[in-house]
């Protein structure tokens, strides 16, 4: 029984140290790229003009610039709501003498970062450790979360998203179902931004088939339209 604790406890230290050094690793190319990226974006930029057509080259930079933008802006506003989240758990668990506020605060920030699912795993470990210690407080850690919660979702991601990532809610969720199943955690929260840009990807080659076959774009003006023969028909005007 000695030796097998040791051999586990042996394990999880190497486990630890493996992840240590894959993170200094990971740090340390980060910082690399960081400071040659602009020599580092011109090769790139070089190699695709003698690979592939001017055209072609031209067409996959503009995705490139739209992608950076999207991930830019989904990343640094979920960071910031997240660091939003994560000082109003503070003060508000702090007031009401909520145990573990510190703790509490930085798991509900941090998990805040996964959309829809994110709150809810990160109060139900917080409840439940609360609830080992205070059984009352938990009723209010649970009423000031859904408040939090409520303001977050309608007031603070509108104002810190806006549109940046123009994927409606439906395909936000598979994004965070499907990712998050593929690759985990990660998946979870890199997830809508890479759909947002397959989406948009999609969306622009829809677009442009419509257009070779001179038909409206937009989206509206199919709720009440038929199309035959690939002909765009309008809707017929009731006689009044």
């Amino acid at each position: 029984h000695v030796q097998h604790r040791f051999s586990g406890l042996f394990g999880m230290i190497a486990s630890i140290f493996t992840a240590l050094k894959n993170v200094l690793i990971g740090f340390i190319i980060a910082i690399y790229l960081l400071f040659g990226k602009e020599r580092f974006i011109a090769q790139i930029k070089k190699t695709l003009f003698a690979l592939f057509k001017n055209d072609t080259c031209q067409r996959m930079l503009v995705v490139g610039r739209k992608s950076h933008s999207i991930f830019t802006t989904y990343i640094n506003s979920n960071l910031l709501d997240a660091f939003i989240i994560f000082a109003a758990m503070c003060v508000g668990t702090t007031l009401m003498d909520i145990p573990y506020a510190m703790l509490v605060s930085v798991v509900c920030g941090v998990t805040n970062l996964i959309p829809f699912f994110g709150p809810f795993i990160g109060a139900i470990p917080c409840g439940l450790l609360i609830i080992l210690v205070d059984p009352v407080k938990v009723v209010w850690f649970a009423i000031f979360v859904l408040v939090i919660q409520q303001l977050d979702g309608n007031v603070i991601k509108p104002l810190l998203f806006g549109e940046s990532t123009g994927l409606p809610a439906i395909w936000v969720l598979v994004s965070i179902l499907v990712c998050g199943g593929l690759f985990g955690v990660v998946g979870m929260l890199l997830g809508v931004p890479v759909f947002a840009v397959i989406y948009l990807l999609f969306a622009e080659f829809v677009a442009g088939k419509l257009e070779k076959k001179n038909m409206p774009t937009e989206t509206d003006r199919y709720y009440d339209t038929e199309a035959y023969d690939g002909k765009y028909v309008e809707p017929k005007q009731e006689a009044e």
